[in-house]
């Protein structure tokens, strides 16, 4: 039931947290942290200095990923933001706009 929900999820395109670096959307954040931690997002060199460490998979802690995650409505925790569905491709990877 757990995955039935985490794929159901993508298709709807529902999210709760974002990349301040490049602005990718999740719903859980366990996503999120790997999209950081395993290099995926291609904006890492506008984390701060020192949060990002190139010489090692993972390259960067759950506790740093999560201070470079932030709530799609910070003024409303939890609630989710719907996106359009529209994919860009950047180099090897799919980015939500």
């Amino acid at each position: 039931l757990k995955e039935g929900r985490r794929h159901m999820v993508t298709h709807i395109r529902v999210m709760r947290l974002r990349c301040s670096l490049c602005g990718a959307g999740s719903f859980f954040c366990t996503d999120l942290r790997v999209h950081l931690m395993e290099g995926y997002c291609e904006k890492l060199h506008r984390a701060p200095e020192g949060v990002v460490n190139s010489n090692r998979n993972p390259c960067m802690t759950k506790e740093q990923a999560d201070s470079l995650s932030e709530l799609v409505d910070p003024v409303n925790p939890g609630r989710v933001m719907y996106t359009s569905g529209k994919v860009t491709l950047q180099s090897e990877s799919a980015v939500e706009t």
